[in-house]
């Protein structure tokens, strides 16, 4: 490849403040080369990150000293930056990338509704990026991890299957009309019509109902039927994993049906435990975390 340099040096009263900017140019490797002093890093890896589109690297390598300080050397310097940046690669990639393609040091999680498989509304600035990232960057895989939280997502999800009941009684409607069968989760209940269907689910639930004194079933109104409903739904743990599953299946899906990038190099990681993950601050655990390699 080809090298270039812009170093920029102001010494001052033996204090150095310099700037070096570095590029390399269509950078590749030669053959690996056994060697006790070689360092056990990632470098392919970083450079398969820090290439640009053009296949160039780009790198402000600042340094700062006292020319008088007999441990002072630049040399050692720019080496520690560089080994620190390679490091960098392996631990934070995301963060790595973030001077060249803004907002990526948030890339490592995407976020789902509670109780939900799909993608918060929130994420799709953020998986438009990714997908961005994965095209420049043909050599790189990418890991997906899928989470669940044991709190909101059981909330989540008897939500999610009371809309489900709902939808069905539209869904089995639709089909006596002769509307080609869609999925259940494209079936849309507008204000309109909650009652009736909320109605429909609950006649056709088998739990005990409420009855009057003739011993016939009792007129409810529409929140009492909500909540009977509600409380004989179970969600177990077994449901939790699957969610968490499926969180993964759906970022995979979206890249790979959606936006075409190769499945060799899209990954489902299995959590050892996929419920209530590690907390981060700030970001929620109904989540797919991602890892680049």
């Amino acid at each position: 490849g080809k090298l270039s340099l812009d170093l920029t040096y102001l010494i001052d009263n033996k204090n150095l403040d310099s700037k070096n900017k570095v590029l390399l140019d269509q950078f590749t490797f030669g053959e690996k080369v056994d060697s006790a002093d070689a360092l056990d890093l990632p470098v392919l890896f970083a450079v398969s990150l820090l290439k640009d589109p053009a296949g160039r690297i780009s790198l402000d390598l600042p340094v700062t000293g006292r020319t008088d300080d007999p441990e002072f050397s630049i040399g050692k310097i720019i080496l520690q930056v560089l080994v620190n940046i390679v490091k960098k690669a392996a631990t934070s990639p995301f963060s790595l990338l973030s001077s060249m393609y803004p907002g990526a040091d948030n890339l490592s999680n995407v976020e789902f509704d509670p109780g939900r498989s799909t993608f918060a509304s929130s994420e799709q600035e953020k998986i438009e990026l990714l997908v961005q990232i994965l095209r420049d960057k043909p050599s790189i895989t990418l890991e997906i991890t899928g989470y669940a939280n044991t709190e909101h997502d059981q909330s989540g999800l008897i939500q999610y299957f009371f809309e489900k009941k709902l939808k069905s009684r539209k869904l089995m409607d639709l089909i006596k009309k002769g509307q080609h069968a869609i999925s259940v989760d494209e079936v849309v209940i507008y204000p309109d019509e909650y009652e009736h269907y909320l109605s429909q689910a609950y006649k056709a639930e088998t739990f005990e109902k409420p009855t009057t004194a003739l011993g016939l079933a009792a007129s409810l109104p529409a929140p009492e039927m909500e909540r009977l409903i509600k409380e004989h739904i179970q969600v177990n743990v077994s449901d939790m994993r699957l969610l968490a599953s499926q969180r993964a299946q759906q970022v995979k899906n979206f890249l790979i049906q959606t936006q075409s990038i190769n499945p060799d190099r899209i990954f489902l990681i299995e959590a050892s435990s996929p419920l209530d993950p590690e907390k981060k601050e700030g970001i929620s655990d109904s989540r797919a975390e991602l890892c680049l390699k």
